[in-house]
């Protein structure tokens, strides 16, 4: 009877789960619905309650808000919000934003 040979990989879940996402061309729609889930959890629940929707398509997220005080803030927070639902997304994913 022959003996298994067991592989190391030391390389972390958090890798292996990337490389995978990125081979399979999976990377759109998992950025857009994480970019989803850290807007809930990040903007609180006053900015949810007028958030309509949020859609990160390739480099640009759409944001529409029913609140004009809301939308104005977002418009002169621009780079506040790029910078960090991309340091949540542990990439540079997010270009532009447009708020409507």
């Amino acid at each position: 009877m022959r003996k298994m040979q067991v592989k190391k990989n030391d390389m972390p879940i958090k890798d292996i789960l990337s490389n995978f996402i990125k081979q399979n061309k999976i990377t759109p729609g998992y950025y857009n619905a994480k970019v989803q889930q850290i807007w809930e959890a990040k903007m609180g629940p006053s900015v949810n309650k007028h958030t309509r929707s949020v859609i990160l398509s390739k480099d640009q997220l759409y944001i529409k808000v029913d609140s004009a005080p809301l939308k104005n803030e977002f418009m002169l927070s621009k780079d506040k919000i790029i910078a960090l639902l991309n340091k949540e997304l542990g990439s540079e994913i997010i270009k532009k934003i447009f708020i409507n």
